[in-house]
């Protein structure tokens, strides 16, 4: 397998909420490059990244998945993510390797409460954002009617880029609004519809504006009343989206017959790159505040943020490189714990497959296999060069249930199964309350802590019963009698 660097290489997670397309646009795109040769979908229960057993009876995702692609001289990695708020914890590991989040958002001339709370979480983190407005070609759909309905509550900072062509209910091309040009689907140019003109002039203003604030002399050329080229208003774009400043808009469509209009080209020409992402935060043997350059020649360093129990070949950890490089054999030290890891099984994961690689560079995404001590936050780093990666944001549980099994011998089981499950997922606990003897399952929400019990049943083999927990009463002597 080809290495990648870090200029070529783009991390993308795609979130937004539940039943948008998020998980059908991963499809597409993958059918698209042809890293899979058959179209998949949910309701089926045979796409890529939704692989889990409880997903495919669930139709939707329930967990962070990783595939990766290719497209012209670049490496593609995705990182499908939840959209169900009860699993925030995934969204959260994913925003903490990407680059640049893809939102999905379905066209029905509407802000979804889902897309509002990505653009406010991928605002407070400084991820870059791209919207996708998925179902296009829907009865009753309007992608003007959403793009309006989003830059109502974000203004300006909603740059629309593209406008799909539409002959009825079918997209039949797009244009291309920084150049005033359109295209067919095939990519061969048509003449701009009379009935879009009005809006392409509109749009290509807000761009050329967007674009001039990226520096001084821009916005000079833009007083003085120059036309920016095109060059101009990419680049400048370009700066003011890998700044969150701005956030360009397009449509397509996901399901049924995929039309992805111009987003591969997008992707490798607006998002950022490894190398112009956020600095990783970290923390060096001393105890200081350090920021860690995204350098393939740079001592390794890197950060689990995501672990699957497979019954099979055990934990997968999945990371990204901070710095350095890494190749089979290496010694790695994990500061969580002073342990040493040797790598004895690199991977590259394509959803629920994965395929043996050699190495891994800076700024790319890959899993470690056959690790005894790791698990999701760790820090992997070169043990000449201790550093500890800043900690994953993760929600805190908020509802508790007491956990037990309909068989009695099985209980200890049940707990120890779930003690195994704390690799997949850090945002549920475990614990025994000293008071009632129960044990209490703590989670974000009742959807995480059902799916988690039928993870014990399909993973394990045990069934698990969840009643209300009991209520610790106090009394206390109010007065001398």
């Amino acid at each position: 397998m080809a290495v990648y660097m870090k200029d070529k290489i783009r991390n993308i997670a795609i979130v937004g909420h539940s039943g948008e397309g998020k998980t059908s646009l991963l499809e597409a795109i993958l059918f698209a490059t042809k890293a899979i040769d058959r179209l998949g979908s949910v309701p089926a229960g045979n796409t890529v990244s939704d692989f889990d057993q409880e997903e495919i009876n669930r139709k939707m995702s329930i967990s962070l998945s990783l595939a990766s692609t290719y497209y012209k001289d670049y490496k593609f990695n995705f990182l499908d993510v939840p959209g169900f708020f009860d699993f925030e914890g995934e969204m959260m590991a994913a925003l903490s390797v990407a680059d640049t989040a893809i939102i999905v958002t379905s066209a029905t001339g509407t802000l979804s409460v889902g897309t509002e709370k990505a653009i406010e979480t991928c605002t407070e983190k400084g991820v870059p954002m791209f919207v996708w407005v998925n179902g296009i070609n829907k009865e009753n759909s309007s992608y003007s009617a959403t793009v309006e309905a989003i830059r109502a509550k974000y203004g300006v900072k909603i740059v629309p880029i593209e406008i799909p062509v539409m002959n009825g209910y079918d997209c039949t091309g797009y244009v291309d609004v920084v150049g005033k040009k359109a295209y067919d689907l095939n990519g061969k140019e048509i003449a701009i519809p009379g009935n879009l003109s009005a809006s392409v002039e509109e749009y290509n203003g807000v761009i050329t504006e967007a674009a001039a604030e990226a520096d001084d002399e821009l916005l000079e050329k833009f007083f003085s009343g120059e036309e920016l080229t095109q060059d101009e208003l990419f680049s400048g774009m370009k700066k003011r989206m890998n700044a969150a400043e701005i956030i360009p808009i397009v449509g397509g469509a996901a399901v049924g017959k995929p039309v992805l209009t111009n987003l591969l080209n997008n992707i490798v020409n607006l998002f950022a790159s490894p190398a112009e992402g956020r600095k990783v935060q970290a923390v060096d043997s001393k105890g200081e505040t350090i920021e860690i350059e995204c350098d393939e020649n740079g001592k390794f360093a890197a950060q689990v943020f995501k672990t699957i129990v497979d019954k099979f070949i055990g934990k997968l950890n999945l990371f990204k490189v901070a710095s350095g490089k890494v190749k089979l054999g290496d010694q790695l030290l994990n500061t969580a714990n002073s342990e040493t890891e040797k790598v004895s099984a690199l991977l590259a994961v394509k959803g629920g497959k994965t395929e043996a690689i050699d190495s891994l560079y800076a700024g790319d995404i890959g899993a470690f296999a056959k690790m005894s001590y790791t698990s999701t936050g760790n820090t992997l780093c070169d043990p000449a060069n201790e550093v500890t990666i800043k900690p994953i944001d993760f929600p805190e549980p908020v509802i508790s249930f007491a956990v037990s099994s309909p068989k009695q011998e099985d209980e200890e089981k049940v707990i120890s199964s779930l003690y195994r499950l704390m690799d997949e997922d850090t945002t549920f606990k475990v614990e025994k309350n000293v008071e009632t003897t129960e044990i209490l399952l703590s989670g974000v929400g009742e959807m995480q802590i059902d799916i988690l019990c039928k993870k014990v049943k399909n993973k394990f083999g045990y069934d698990v019963t969840l009643n209300e927990p009991k209520i610790s009463f106090r009394e206390t002597i109010k007065k001398t009698v």
